[in-house]
């Protein structure tokens, strides 16, 4: 049914959040943007992502994971 599976924080949105917030923030996802996805600061970030938005709670089948 879906060709790409990403269900809880997709890696590839992480560059469209440079300019989400400050200086600080920016230089944060630049520096985590290129780095492959089994570095662990990436997965660190997606994970703080994952915390953030709450998708530990989401269901895969709700409204809100589409």
């Amino acid at each position: 049914m879906y060709t790409v599976n990403e269900i809880l924080f997709p890696a590839h949105v992480i560059p469209s959040l440079q300019n989400l917030r400050g200086e600080p923030w920016r230089k944060l996802v630049e520096l985590i943007a290129p780095l492959s996805e089994k570095d662990e600061r990436k997965l660190a970030f997606m994970l703080m992502m994952i915390r953030l938005n709450g998708c530990m709670a989401c269901e895969t089948d709700s409204f809100r994971a589409m």
